[in-house]
């Protein structure tokens, strides 16, 4: 038994688990269009995957641009020779274990290489900017994709809503109908059937939530959110629906337009000046490739010793003077003792100096720069007829795009007025009915009508909304 402390902080509780309920609710975040698709572009894996293949070109840019500066490397080598070696104070061979060290510095500047550097740079340059519009290109077809998305779970609510209304109204109508078969003014039979339509109508209402939940499941996959995740979205205003015919292309002002400003294009014109680049390149090989080299050089050995002491020897030179055989004796200074020459004495010792100019010319390397010619040109051939595909296919997208958002306006027009009538009919049939003027098939009828001119005008108007985003996109405007 709850004690009146006890109830008092358990009411507390509930309040407070009820107020963060409401503030949740109220506190639901509300998704633009503009909104899902920074999301989307921000969470894409395979955008992700382009995003690298970006980064990727811009590496070998930056590495062309770096093959104009000059190489520098320094060369380290120490170790141990065991056995018969030279002495390097007297180049004889002796026998003993010397440990020795090598050292250098090398540098090498390329001077002419029949334009190879410059091409390269242009190439690459020319593939990055490429790799960029791939890029955005990928950007506006998952643009698009969201907004198809977005507007189909907008649509999906748009027939839950009408599915609801629907049953409201039959819901009332079977009401009704029981308090008319009560007073005897209505028989049995048609109450009956006023239950199976509200049971109909409940399962169209099922099936539209069903429908709508899994167009919000797609469209939270796109935008990797948890499957649990309340996806509230802004609904567009009559503004989204501007006066087309104030914006209308023809299709050829819009294909000039969408040339000029749709990325991937672009980034064929890119491949085919890539393509042109790669050519000159290829050519290169023709020509000979100068370079400029220099070298420092050292080296050390502890077997190089220096004399630290020195002793008398006596030696003497036989021979003869004028027929008589003379000996002459004479004192001579030979080292008594040695030490090994420092690193830093020998490092100075021993260093040296080259540079100069190379040369390589080419004579004949079995036709491979010619055959890399003609590779480069049917590289570019390639590449011009793949730019003509996709203007073709653009011309023909374009063409097809300003069709359908005509068609889709007169859809439209069509259903409004379709709807317009059909909810004047099922309002008077209504009030015939109400009054014992109209049956209820008349009225079963009138209404299946309304509720088929409510769903054909929400098709018809985000199909139209939908198809002026293909039209925006292709005029270069951003999707929001």
């Amino acid at each position: 038994m709850l004690t009146r402390k006890n109830s008092t902080t358990f009411l507390l509780f509930l309040l407070c688990l009820l107020s963060g309920k409401l503030n949740f609710l109220f506190a639901q975040e509300v998704w633009s269009l503009e909104k899902c698709i920074e999301r989307g572009i921000e969470k894409n894996l395979g955008l992700k995957g382009t995003e690298l293949g970006l980064q990727n070109r811009m590496v070998s840019l930056r590495e062309a641009r770096l093959q104009q500066l000059p190489t520098l490397n320094a060369s380290v080598n120490y170790g141990l020779s065991i056995g018969r070696n030279i002495d390097p104070t007297t180049n004889a061979f002796v026998t003993q274990n010397i440990l020795f060290g090598n050292y250098g510095i090398s540098a090498g500047l390329p001077v002419y290489q029949g334009g190879f550097v410059q091409n390269n740079i242009k190439y690459n340059r020319a593939l990055t900017e490429a790799s960029a519009r791939d890029y955005e290109q990928a950007v506006n077809d998952l643009s698009l994709n969201i907004a198809g998305l977005y507007l189909s779970v907008l649509l999906a609510d748009e027939r839950v809503e009408i599915s609801r209304k629907k049953l409201e109204t039959v819901t009332a109508q079977r009401k009704n109908m029981e308090r008319l078969v009560e007073i005897g003014s209505r028989a049995a039979a048609d109450a009956l059937e006023i239950n199976a339509k509200e049971a109909r109508a409940e399962q169209t209402l099922i099936s539209a939530q069903n429908n709508a939940e899994q167009a919000r499941l797609q469209l939270r996959q796109q935008l990797r959110l948890e499957s649990a995740a309340v996806l509230v979205l802004q609904r567009p205003d009559d503004a989204s629906f501007r006066n087309i015919e104030n914006e209308s292309y023809t299709a050829e002002q819009l294909y000039q337009i969408a040339l000029g400003n749709q990325p991937g294009i672009q980034s064929a014109e890119r491949n085919v000046m890539a393509a042109d680049i790669q050519k000159n390149m290829a050519r290169a090989a023709y020509f000979p490739r100068i370079s400029a080299f220099g070298n420092i050089n050292s080296r050390y050995s502890d077997a190089a010793k220096t004399p630290t002491a020195f002793s008398d020897r006596l030696d003497s030179i036989s021979g003869n003077f004028n027929g008589v055989p003379v000996t002459f004796e004479f004192v001579n200074k030979v080292p008594a003792d040695y030490k090994t020459i420092s690193f830093k004495e020998q490092f100075k010792q021993f260093i040296g100096y080259n540079f100069g100019l190379g040369a390589s010319v080419p004579i004949f390397n079995a036709f491979n720069a010619r055959t890399s010619v003609q590779r480069a040109q049917i590289g570019k051939s390639q590449a011009e007829l793949a730019l003509e595909t996709r203007k073709e296919n653009l011309r023909l997208q374009v063409s097809q795009a300003v069709a359908n958002v005509k068609a889709a306006i007169k859809e439209f027009d069509a259903a409004k007025k379709s709807y317009d009538v059909t909810r004047l009919v099922s309002e008077n049939t209504q009030k015939k009915f109400e009054i014992g003027s109209a049956n209820s098939f008349e009225l079963t009828t009138s209404q299946n009508n309304y509720a088929a001119a409510q769903n054909s005008l929400v098709i018809a108007k985000y199909d139209l909304l939908f198809k002026q985003k293909i039209l925006d996109l292709y005029a270069g405007k951003k999707i929001r």
